[in-house]
């Protein structure tokens, strides 16, 4: 598999926690064949992605207010889905 750094939280991903998680998965003997890939390194990678799914139709800009959406959530919680 693939090991991805989820390090877009600057304040909270330190080079310190990056290598606890290795160590564990090592400990675990939990091997990855590709990376690690840091997130912050593949911006521009998902930034591109974006744009050409933007510029397919494949995605497209919310312009909800969060009470919004958390009313949704809400309503769809009430209905017995899972929130989406």
């Amino acid at each position: 598999f693939i090991l991805r750094i989820e390090d877009t939280d600057v304040a909270r991903s330190t080079q310190e926690a990056v290598d606890q998680i290795i160590a564990a998965m090592q400990w675990l003997e939990l091997g990855y064949d590709e990376g690690p890939y840091y997130q912050m390194q593949r911006l521009d990678r998902y930034r591109a992605v974006i744009a050409q799914m933007l510029a397919d139709g494949t995605a497209y800009h919310c312009y909800c207010q969060s009470d919004e959406l958390d009313a949704m959530r809400e309503a769809q919680r009430a209905r017995g889905e899972k929130p989406r």
